[in-house]
């Protein structure tokens, strides 16, 4: 998922900032790019976020409700530092990534479009203290020509309001199964019907990625914590399911019908992904008409409606076809151990992978002409550079941070402190 999110962000940069002598080629709906059926899965990287959300969600209530098992329930304590290692372990790197920002990050503008690097500067030096709130996704509410710092964050304000309010949904389902369903329920049919009354009301287009002039779309509803809170909710309700589930190794349903199960959970999947393309010949004959809306109205309202509903049940069944031992070599896969330091690296990645951009975006001194190779060179070598970053900022400040927060809490009884191992 990060590594989509990078691509999907990575290919912008040449419609955006790199200075490409057949711009106009790329928005030809006979080019290689936006009118291409293979390049849905870079042009509508969406869902990508909403697979952190889903997959974060799922973590944290698979491992609160084992935590309350073992606690019987919980305490003060206990909830206590649920929200305190949270937004600690968190804000640590991220402070100390606006901060490099804010700071050190413009003696590195240097090439004839740095002032894209300036803006983001500019942009830390303004608003840290409303990323540390982590309530920049809603800044654009009272300022609506604000520039964020961090643009990628509106992500982590989400993620984190999201989190405040996750046990209460958590705890009822720890309580009584009936009623937590009930009123987790409640959230997945209140998340889903609110985008797409936004979406009739407002006369939205189909997709962000059709958002043309419409800026409005992602400010009150593509970032917006209302319109973007299903696939947590569904993340929640999945960790319930694999808590109950734990001591259960495998799913035992009959081969066939798991089969079925996969052939429409992939047709969905793709459906979310590549059903938009038939609308992307006609917004690029009305790309330049400001007043075109991609999409009938019915077609945005289910879209924009239900879409993330549906990638978060196909997402949920990977996963639980993955635990439960119906996945196959799909498993196989996805449970690679050279995926783990890689994972473990992800959130700086995502922290660092816009200044990457950016910074290698403004150094070009020549103009370049996009070919679907220079794409493949450009979104690997700023993967590399993103990963070779966010190892730089995982071992001097992620890690002796982490320790530091542990160290902290040991002395003022909240914790342990860590074991020394003696030859």
């Amino acid at each position: 998922s990060m590594t989509w999110v990078l691509f999907g962000h990575a290919f912008s940069n040449f419609q955006q900032q790199i200075p490409v002598t057949n711009m106009m080629t790329l928005f030809d709906k006979d080019g290689p790019l936006w009118n291409n059926p293979a390049f849905q899965a870079i042009e509508n990287a969406f869902p990508s976020v909403d697979s952190f959300f889903f997959i974060g969600a799922t973590l944290v209530s698979y491992s609160t409700l084992k935590q309350l098992d073992k606690q019987k329930g919980g305490s003060m304590k206990f909830w206590f530092m649920f929200y305190i290692h949270r937004y600690l372990r968190l804000t640590a790197v991220y402070g100390m990534a606006m901060f490099f920002v804010a700071t050190l990050y413009r003696q590195f503008a240097t090439g004839p479009t740095s002032f894209y690097m300036d803006t983001e500067v500019k942009a830390c030096q303004d608003n840290w203290w409303v990323n540390l709130l982590y309530i920049n996704n809603l800044q654009w509410q009272w300022e609506s020509d604000a520039y964020p710092c961090l643009g990628q964050s509106w992500y982590l304000a989400n993620d984190m309001q999201f989190f405040f309010i996750s046990p209460l949904f958590i705890y009822p389902l720890y309580k009584s199964k009936v009623i937590g369903l009930i009123w987790c329920g409640i959230a997945v049919l209140v998340s889903t019907i609110v985008p797409t009354i936004l979406s009739v009301v407002n006369d939205y287009p189909v997709s962000v990625g059709f958002m043309g002039t419409h800026f409005d779309f992602f400010v009150d509803a593509y970032v917006t914590p209302w319109c973007r809170f299903t696939p947590y909710i569904c993340g929640i309700i999945l960790g319930y399911i694999l808590h109950k589930m734990r001591d259960q190794p495998k799913l035992k349903i009959n081969p066939y019908f798991s089969l079925w199960i996969w052939a429409i959970a992939g047709a969905v999947g793709a459906l979310v992904i590549y059903g938009l393309y038939p609308y992307g010949e006609e917004y690029l004959d009305n790309i330049f008409n400001p007043d075109y809306i991609a999409g009938s109205k019915a077609a945005s309202a289910v879209y924009n409606g239900f879409h993330r509903l549906a990638w978060s049940v196909c997402l949920g069944w990977v996963i639980l076809a993955c635990s439960k031992g119906l996945a196959g070599p799909i498993n196989s896969i996805l449970s690679w151990p050279a995926w783990i330091p890689l994972a473990n690296l992800s959130y700086c990645i995502f922290l660092v992978h816009i200044g990457v951009l950016t910074y290698f975006a403004s150094s070009f001194t020549f103009s370049v002409t996009y070919t679907h190779i220079l794409g493949v060179y450009w979104c690997l070598s700023m993967l590399c550079f993103s990963i070779f970053v966010a190892f730089l900022f995982a071992v001097g400040l992620e890690l002796p941070m982490a320790h530091l927060e542990r160290l902290l809490f040991a002395s003022l009884g909240l914790g342990t402190f860590p074991e020394v191992k003696k030859d």
